[in-house]
């Protein structure tokens, strides 16, 4: 299903999707589901999404964001409460490195928060 969410993407868009979905299966072991019709990722919890915007950039959302450090300031609040988001408009000019140390925090929160454990034990 989200790899048919993909493919109805266009341009841009659609490379970013494929990439992050590439990475986040096939190399962090992440699963993925759509939810609100966009994809999410899980390990214990949802992590992250990707949101396609109508400005043709997409957006990689982390769902405990406002927990992260954020010590590259690449995410943005956006007038939410708790979501962070990096905007990225297209794969040459995005900051890679920056986004991928956010990505492992955010898996790194997942996998060691206490609401999880406790959750799981009961």
């Amino acid at each position: 299903m989200v790899d048919d969410f993909i493919l109805r993407q266009k341009g841009s868009q659609q490379e970013i999707l494929a990439h992050f979905h590439d990475v986040f299966i096939n190399e962090l072991g992440l699963q993925a589901k759509l939810a609100y019709g966009i994809p999410f990722y899980y390990k214990r919890k949802r992590i992250f999404y990707m949101n396609p915007k109508k400005n043709g950039t997409v957006d990689l959302a982390f769902v405990r964001g406002i927990e992260m450090s954020n010590a590259n300031d690449l995410m943005e609040l956006k007038d939410r409460k708790h979501i962070m988001t990096i905007e990225i408009q297209d794969i040459k000019s995005m900051p890679y490195q920056g986004i991928m140390e956010n990505i492992q925090e955010a898996i790194f929160l997942d996998e060691t928060s206490l609401t999880n454990i406790r959750s799981k034990n009961k």
